[in-house]
C-alpha cells in the first residue's frame, strides 16, 4: 500500500507536467491553484509542494507501522483507496483520456523527458522541448 500511495503521487505529479500549459484549467484543488497563481502558472512550487506532502505521509506511515502496525495498516489502507479513486478520477475525466499516451513504450519515454525536465520546472512553461525535438 506504501509503494501504491508513492506510485498514484508520481502519476499526479507527470499529469502536472504533461499539461502544464492548460493545468490552471485543469486544477480543481484550491491550494493547487493558489499555488499556481503564486507563480503566474509556472508549475515548480506546486510540483514541490505535493512532493513534500507525498513524503511526510510516507514518512508518518513508515513511522506508524513501527510503533502501532493495526493503525498503519488501518490508515494506510484509507489513504490507498482514496489514491485509487483520484487515479480513477484523474485518468478518466483529464486530457489524457482523449490523447493517451497511445502504447507502454511511448507512455515511459514521455516519463522519461519528465524526469530529464525537473531542472527546467522553474523555467516559463512553453520553453520545455524534449530531447529528441532539440537542434
Amino acid at each position: 500500500m506504501w509503494s501504491f500511495i508513492g506510485l498514484v503521487s508520481a502519476i499526479d505529479s507527470y499529469f502536472v507536467v504533461r499539461f502544464r500549459e492548460r493545468l490552471p484549467d485543469l486544477e480543481e484543488n484550491p491550494v493547487g491553484r493558489y499555488l499556481l497563481e503564486l507563480q503566474n502558472g509556472h508549475i515548480g512550487i506546486l510540483l514541490r509542494a505535493k512532493a513534500a506532502g507525498t513524503i511526510a505521509v510516507l514518512n508518518v506511515l513508515a513511522a506508524l507501522y513501527i510503533y502501532r502496525h493495526r493503525w498503519a495498516a488501518l490508515i494506510a489502507g484509507s489513504i490507498a483507496c482514496f489514491q485509487m479513486a483520484l487515479l480513477l478520477y484523474m485518468t478518466m475525466s483529464l486530457p489524457a483520456c482523449s490523447s493517451p499516451a497511445g502504447s507502454v513504450s511511448q507512455f515511459l519515454s514521455e516519463c522519461a523527458v519528465v524526469a530529464g525536465a525537473v531542472d527546467k520546472i522553474d523555467s516559463a512553461p512553453t520553453t520545455f522541448v524534449k530531447p529528441h525535438e532539440r537542434d
